[in-house]
């Protein structure tokens, strides 16, 4: 067990590195220290619950309004990560929003009117389909497997560890993928 005075100075640490902008998080691995115990000292000292912008919990709906903000920013002409720092908030941060949520990498492509690292944008899959009947390959954002049409078959491909595409047989389509609006052409 610490004695009241190494707490005091461990505590008085973290705080120095609070006010200088780093998490409790980041602050208790500086220190070498576990986060649960350095959060409980200084609920203990009253000096708990005080956040730094990386300890801000965001609600979806506060993250989507972030998204059609940046995004809105972006079309016209204002650079991404610029945008990004109007709103308070590192890029690191927004591309993690982007890349763990869907609907709001969605709602993003769709208002930038551009898609992620290929140029298409996200689609429903009553657009997409359109592409499938012209021949072209189609997949949902992120996915290792593709549809395609073959001789009026709906057949499905999976990429292999080797990165070689591999005929499965007949797809079908649940209603999930039905309702999702993030359909991409991937050739």
């Amino acid at each position: 067990m610490y004695k009241e005075e190494e707490k005091a100075e461990i505590l008085n640490k973290v705080l120095r590195l609070m006010a200088e902008g780093h998490s409790i998080s980041r602050a208790s691995q500086m220190i070498e220290m576990p986060r649960n115990v350095v959060s409980r000292w200084l609920n203990e000292n009253g000096k708990g619950g005080q956040a730094t912008p990386r300890d801000i919990v965001h609600t979806l709906g506060k993250k989507r309004e972030i998204v059609h903000g940046v995004a809105e920013l972006v079309t016209q002409g204002v650079d991404k990560r610029r945008a990004v720092e109007q709103y308070g908030i590192g890029t690191r941060l927004f591309n993690k929003w982007l890349s763990t949520e869907p609907s709001l990498r969605v709602d993003y492509f769709e208002i930038c009117g551009k898609g992620v690292n290929v140029g298409y944008s996200r689609r429903s899959f009553e657009f997409i389909i359109e592409s499938m009947r012209a021949g072209a390959a189609v997949q949902r954002d992120g996915a290792r497997w593709k549809l395609r049409l073959v001789e009026g078959a709906l057949m499905r491909y999976e990429l292999t560890g080797n990165n070689q595409w591999i005929s499965k047989g007949f797809a079908t389509v649940t209603g999930t993928d039905i309702l999702a609006r993030d359909w991409t052409v991937v050739e």
